[in-house]
């Protein structure tokens, strides 16, 4: 988990579930779309990430100097949803689409 924050607990946890619920809405928009980048969907444009990882970490706050910009965010989240995470985007970075959907699946179920 995030590196509490003035040891408080609270700010660590709700730190957490911001980069959960970011997590999922980029694996829901996803599912939504499929490969496309965008979909109408009821009159509401839903724009997903297409492309590689660059697309998946861009709505999380990374030191620009982070080697392995994988890591830091699986560390926002917590700890029992490190390892759905990491499973999530070690199979985005193979760039399989057929992976991929079953990845993000697998990782919506996880973190239920």
């Amino acid at each position: 988990m995030k590196t509490l924050v003035n040891d408080d607990p609270d700010k660590a946890i709700e730190e957490a579930s911001e980069s959960l619920l970011a997590l999922r809405l980029l694996c829901e928009a996803r599912q939504a779309c499929g490969e496309s980048p965008t979909k109408q969907i009821n009159g509401i444009t839903i724009h997903a990430p297409s492309g590689g990882l660059d697309q998946w970490l861009t709505p999380f706050s990374l030191s620009s100097a982070a080697k392995d910009k994988i890591a830091e965010v699986v560390n926002l989240l917590e700890e029992d949803k490190q390892a759905a995470a990491t499973k999530l985007f070690e199979t985005i970075k193979g760039n399989d689409n057929r992976k991929i959907a079953k990845a993000i699946s697998d990782f919506l179920k996880a973190t239920e």
